[in-house]
C-alpha cells in the first residue's frame, strides 16, 4: 500500500463537506463579480448575503450528522473485534480488576418473612482492552454508550438471595471511554434474608448482611475491588431508620483450590422508629399497669374492687392480642410480651388478695383472730406507721390481761347461774319442812316470801341472759373490729408491694429494652 493511500484513509469525514462547499462558494463569487452595472451589482451582493446565510446554516447541521456517522462507524468497528462472553484482556493470564459500588435508593422490611428488599444503583467499572480507539481518528469522540448485551460484563450477583433478582432496566447501557474504561450502572431490586431479633421491641437495632461476588470467576480471573456504598440518594423509610451502611472485602481460601475467592459484604444497620410505639403502646400500657393500685386505694371492704380487677385483666389480655398482630413470630420473645404477661399475673394475684381482704372485713366473719396473726399484723402496723391500729391492739391486750374479763367460749360468757339455782332450791326445801309446824298466818307469810324469791330468781335469769346476749354482741363487734384492722393493714401492705413491683417492672423493661442502644 502506498503512502498516498494511507494518507487518504486518515482524511477526516468532517473535512469533505468543508472542501466541497468552500469550492462551491468561490465559484459562485467569481461569477457574481462579472456583472458591471449597478443594478446587477446590488443583486449580486444580495445573492452573496443569501449564500452566506445558507452556508452558515449548513455549517451547523452537517458537522453533527458527520459526527453521528463517525460514531456509527466507530461502534461497528468495535463490535467486530469484541466477543461479549470472553474477558476483555489481551493477556488472558492476568486478572481483570473490577470496581463494584452500590448506591442504595430505598429499602422495604418484611418482618414476617424475615427478609429485606432494597432498590439500588449497582455500578461496576473495569478496563476493556478491546474497546479502545484514538479520538483524533473518529471526530474526537471520547465516549460512547453501548447496550449491556453488546459488551462483556462481570457476573456479580447476590449470594444470600431470598428471591429472584429483579432489574428495573433489563437492557441497561454502559459508558465506554476511549481508553477502554467501562462503567456499567443499572437499577436493581434485591431481596435477601435477615434475622430480626425482636427481644428489644420497639427499640431494636438489626444488622443485615448481603454478600456479592462472581459466581463463575475466582480471584485469579477477576480481582473484585470494593468501591463503597453510598446513601446520598436514599429515601428514608417510615418505620425504619438507616443508621449505618458499610462494606468489607473478604478474600477466602479453601482446601480444595489454591485460587482466592473474593466476596464483597455490605452491612446495613437498621433501627426501628420507636416514637409511634412509645405514645401508642408503651405509655398507655404503663399507665394501665399503675391502675392496678386502684384495687388497694378503694375501701378495703367494697366488692367493686373485684370488678375493677377483672376489667384490668381483660384490658391487658387485649393488649397481648394486639402485640401478637404487631410483632412477627420469631425465635425470640420481646421483653414487652414478658412485661404484659407479668402484669396479667399481678392483676390476677391482686384480685385474689382483694377477695381475701373483703372476706376478712365481712360481717359474717365471727372467728377470733389467731394470736400469731395478731402479732404479725401488729408488727406490720408499726412498720406501716398505722399507730391507731397499734394502740387498739395494745388496749385490747391490756384489758384482757389486767381486768380479768372472762374468756369467750362459743361466743358466750360463762356466768355462775348454776350456783344460784342450787341455793334457791335448798331454801325452798327448808321452808317446805317448816310449813307443817307453823300456824296459818305464818304459812301465808312464807308463801309470799317464796313468790317474791321466785320472781327475783326469774329477774336474775332474765338479767343474766340479757348480759350473755350483750356480751355475745360485744364480742362479735370486738372480733369484727379486729378482723377489719387486719384487713386494713393487709390492704396497705399489698398496696406498697404492688406499687414497688409496678415501678420495678417498668424500670426493668426499659433497662433491658434500651440498654443495647
Amino acid at each position: 500500500m502506498t503512502k498516498g493511500v494511507v494518507e487518504k484513509k486518515k482524511l477526516k469525514v468532517s473535512d469533505k463537506p468543508f472542501f466541497f462547499f468552500s469550492s462551491l462558494f468561490l465559484s459562485i463569487a467569481r461569477r457574481l463579480q462579472l456583472h458591471e452595472n449597478s443594478d446587477q451589482k446590488i443583486i449580486g451582493k444580495m445573492q452573496i448575503l443569501w449564500f452566506q446565510y445558507l452556508f452558515a446554516s449548513l455549517a451547523l447541521i452537517l458537522p453533527s450528522s458527520a459526527t453521528k456517522f463517525a460514531e456509527h462507524r466507530l461502534i461497528t468497528s468495535l463490535r467486530h473485534d469484541n466477543i461479549p462472553g470472553v474477558r476483555p484482556l489481551i493477556n488472558a493470564s492476568h486478572a481483570l480488576t473490577v470496581n463494584f459500588r452500590m448506591q442504595i435508593l430505598s429499602i422495604d422490611i418484611d418482618e414476617y418473612n424475615q427478609a429485606v428488599s432494597f432498590l439500588s444503583w449497582d455500578s461496576a467499572e473495569w478496563v476493556d482492552q478491546l474497546l479502545t480507539w484514538n479520538p483524533e481518528e473518529h471526530s474526537k469522540i471520547n465516549q460512547i454508550y453501548l447496550k449491556e448485551n453488546m459488551i462483556w460484563k462481570p457476573d456479580i450477583s447476590l449470594f444470600n438471595i431470598a428471591d429472584e433478582p429483579e432489574s428495573t432496566y433489563n437492557n441497561a447501557y454502559a459508558s465506554v471511554m476511549s481508553d477502554g474504561k467501562v462503567t456499567w450502572t443499572r437499577t436493581a431490586k434485591h431481596k435477601f434474608p435477615c434475622r430480626f431479633d425482636t427481644a428489644h421491641f420497639p427499640f431494636e437495632t438489626h444488622t443485615c448482611e448481603m454478600s456479592f461476588g462472581s459466581t463463575i470467576y475466582d480471584g485469579s480471573k477477576i480481582d473484585l475491588k470494593l468501591g463503597g456504598v453510598s446513601l446520598s440518594s436514599y429515601s428514608p423509610n417510615v418505620r425504619w431508620w438507616m443508621k449505618k451502611a458499610d462494606a468489607e472485602r473478604i478474600v477466602s481460601y479453601y482446601p480444595c483450590c489454591p485460587e482466592p475467592y473474593i466476596t464483597l459484604v455490605f452491612r446495613l444497620t437498621l433501627q426501628r422508629h420507636a416514637t409511634y410505639y412509645i405514645y401508642s403502646l408503651l405509655v398507655p400500657t404503663f399507665l394501665l399497669s399503675l391502675f392496678t393500685l386502684i384495687l388497694y386505694l378503694l375501701p378495703y371492704h367494697r366488692l367493686e374492687k373485684i370488678t375493677v380487677g377483672i376489667t384490668l385483666f381483660g384490658a391487658f389480655f387485649v393488649l397481648l392480642m394486639i402485640m401478637q398482630s404487631i410483632v412477627p413470630i420469631s425465635d425470640t420473645i420481646p421483653y414487652f410480651v414478658f412485661y404484659l404477661c407479668f402484669n396479667l399475673g399481678l392483676i390476677a394475684l391482686s384480685t385474689f388478695f382483694n377477695s381475701i381482704i373483703i372476706n376478712m372485713a365481712s360481717e359474717d366473719n365471727i372467728r377470733e383472730v389467731p394470736k400469731a396473726l395478731r402479732s404479725i399484723i401488729e408488727v406490720f402496723a408499726r412498720l406501716l406507721c398505722m399507730s391507731s391500729i397499734v394502740r387498739k391492739f395494745q388496749s385490747r391486750h391490756l384489758i384482757n390481761a389486767d381486768f380479768g374479763i372472762p374468756p369467750v367460749t362459743n361466743n358466750y360468757y360463762t356466768l355462775p347461774l348454776q350456783d344460784k339455782k342450787q341455793q334457791n332450791n335448798e331454801t325452798a326445801e327448808r321452808d317446805s319442812l317448816c310449813d307443817e309446824d307453823q300456824p296459818e298466818s305464818v304459812s301465808h307469810r312464807f308463801v309470799d316470801q317464796r313468790r317474791f324469791e321466785s320472781n327475783v330468781a326469774a329477774i336474775r335469769t332474765f338479767t343474766s341472759r340479757y348480759q350473755e346476749k350483750l356480751a355475745d354482741e360485744e364480742g362479735q363487734k370486738r372480733q369484727l373490729s379486729e378482723w377489719r384492722d387486719v384487713a386494713r393493714v393487709t390492704n396497705r401492705l399489698f398496696f406498697l408491694l404492688c406499687f414497688f413491683v409496678d415501678i420495678g417492672t417498668i424500670g426493668a423493661y426499659l433497662f433491658l429494652a434500651i440498654w443495647p442502644l
